[in-house]
Order: structure tokens, then sequence, then C-alpha cells
């Protein structure tokens, strides 16, 4: 029977060392969908032995212009799982672990810590920034990728202390209203090449090949243009700069969620989901207040005035991974310190508790 990794041990960086480095190495990718498509089918194909998978996310029939691990018949099921059929019927060597949770302040450590490298498939700013503290944290390399509509850029994080980190790149939110694929739009095979780069990042990685951690590839899908940017550490990063304490690192916004169970007539939640995403699943007791009313408004303090809360009352925000609960938490105490806090936990241990 043929080796079905005959073809890429041929390549002399590789071998049968860099497939054995392979087979023994371990990556979790968080977020399961368009640049994970690519980025976990060549990573599976390629033999990496153990892979997990990070996504609390179920698969719509809007996923599959471009997410094309999965099938139409698949949709309703969580992405891990659809993923995990997938990959087990292209490569069934390969360890898969799912995970169908999202990634958030609590259990990140807990996920990522046995794991060798990790991957960014997530689209959401505050996700990629979690990712980046938890990879300095623990020093792995991180393979971040992103993309909207036309344009896509990939930077890889090695983790060392000397090394620039996303957040050098990107120290702040974008501050453009446009967040994520969802409200921006994007075309199937820029993910599917910003995905494909990942991989090929990953794989050399793992098999000794040097990637360099101070660039970051930026590509436009309208000319074709590939464009490495150089980038420096920067000792003002709010992740890894000269100036940083451990005191600064630590969120004062942040509310356990056993502390707001306890004390309902001080807490009051807020679920800052869209209105579309709460309609088959409402938290009792909590308000809608949408993110995009939020971040819509010029005055976003006056969305909470209008609600004419008891002034001894905590609004608490929350939504499906802690996300945007952290950033409306942030922009409301920016603007004034209106004592808003926020929940880290993802929507399942909300609901499971409330």
């Amino acid at each position: 029977m043929l080796d079905r990794y005959l073809r890429q041990k041929a390549v002399p960086e590789i071998g049968i060392k860099g497939q054995e480095a392979l087979r023994g190495a371990s990556v979790l990718m968080v977020g399961c969908g368009g640049l994970a498509s690519p980025a976990l089918a060549y990573l599976a194909g390629a033999g990496v032995g153990r892979i997990g998978l990070v996504d609390g996310d179920r698969v719509e029939i809007t996923n599959l212009h471009r997410q094309i691990l999965f099938r139409e018949n698949q949709t309703g099921k969580t992405k891990v799982e659809a993923a995990c059929e997938s990959l087990t019927s292209l490569n069934p060597e390969v360890r898969l672990e799912p995970h169908p949770v999202y990634l958030s302040l609590q259990n990140a450590e807990t996920l990522a810590c046995s794991y060798d490298l990790l991957i960014d498939g997530t689209d959401q700013y505050e996700a990629k920034t979690l990712l980046n503290r938890l990879g300095l944290s623990l020093s792995k390399p991180v393979v971040f990728a992103g993309v909207t509509a036309l344009d896509a850029q990939i930077f890889v994080g090695d983790g060392r202390k000397e090394s620039p980190c996303y957040q050098c790149v990107y120290p702040h939110p974008p501050s453009s209203g446009i967040r994520n694929c969802e409200e921006a739009g994007v075309v199937g095979p820029m993910v599917g090449l910003a995905g494909s780069i990942q991989a090929l990042q990953v794989i050399k990685i793992l098999c000794g090949i040097k990637v360099p951690g101070n660039s970051l590839l930026c590509i436009d899908g309208r000319t074709l243009e590939f464009r490495n940017a150089r980038i420096q550490k920067n000792n003002e990063c709010p992740a890894c700069g000269a100036n940083l304490t451990k005191e600064a690192t630590a969120d004062p916004f942040v509310v356990s969620l056993p502390e707001v169970v306890a004390d309902p007539g001080r807490f009051v939640l807020f679920d800052v989901r869209e209105e579309s995403e709460t309609r088959e699943e409402q938290i009792p007791g909590a308000r809608l207040l949408p993110f995009s009313v939020l971040t819509g408004d010029a005055d976003p303090l006056k969305c909470l005035k209008t609600l004419d809360l008891p002034k001894s009352a905590t609004p608490v925000f929350f939504c499906k991974s802690g996300i945007r609960a952290q950033k409306a938490a942030h922009m409301l105490n920016a603007c004034q310190d209106h004592g808003v806090r926020y929940l880290p936990n993802p929507l399942h241990e909300v609901r499971s508790r409330c």
C-alpha cells in the first residue's frame, strides 16, 4: 500500500524526520469556520497527530459558500462535530479532539495548555487578542489570519517575549464600524487562500522550517498583490510592552457569574446579542440591549439612561461568547465610569446558572 505522505516526504525540507515531527505534534484551532476549513483539511491531510477544535457555533446555510468542510446535510450540527466527520473521512489516522464551546477568559488556558501551537480561525478582534495573550502567557506560537471582503492578513506570533506580538501590529480595535465578515461581507476564495497559508506556516513551524515572526503578510484580492510589512516590537503594546505591569493586565470590569446569581437585587443582566440571535434562546430576566445599538449610537450612555435603572443597580452585560460583552463594558466605562460590568462566561454557562 502506498504511503499517504509519500509526496510530502519527498520535499527535502520535510522528509521522514519532518513527517515524524508532524505525527508527534498537536495544534489547537480556535474557530471552525472559513479560515479553519482549508487549514484543518491540509493539517489533517499532512498527518498532524493531534488536532483540537474549539467552536460553540452550529453549521448554518449561510456558512456553506466559504466553509468548505461542511455540507448542507450537516446544518444544525455543531461545527466541531461536522468538522470531525469530514476530517475523519479525509485521514482517520489523525486524533481529533472536539471542544464545542467558545473560547473565553475562563476556559482559554485549560483548553490550550496541552497543545504545541495555536491557530486563530476567528473574525473578532477581542477573540484574537485573547489568543494573543494566551500565546504569550504559555510561550506558544499563534498563527493569526483575518479576512474582510477582498483583503487578508496573516501574522505569526512566536510566543517569545523579545518578538513582536499580534497587538504590536494591532494595539487597538478597528476604528471602523465594520467588525467582522458577517457585517462586511467576505468572498469564499479569500478565506480559502488565507487559511491555506496558515496551514503552510503551521507545517513549517512543526517541521522546524524558519518562519519569520516579525512580518505581516497582506493580500489584496482585487489586484492579487502580496506584501510583507516589517513589524517592530512596540514598547507600548498593551499585551507585551516593556512598560506593562501585572496590575495593568487585570480587567476591572469583570464580574463573576456566581456573584451575579447570588445577588440578583444588585445586578441587572443585559443581553448584548442581536435580536435575531435571541429569538430561539432567551435568558429569563435579562433585558435586550444589542451590541449594534450601543456601538451605533453617538452617545452610548443614553442607551442605559433611557432604561431608568435604580441608582443602586449594576448593569452586567453578557453575550454568546463574552467577547461583545467585554467590548461593550469597556466602551461604556471609557465614556464615563458608569459601573458597567460584564460576564466573561459563554452563553451556555449563563443559561445553566440563571
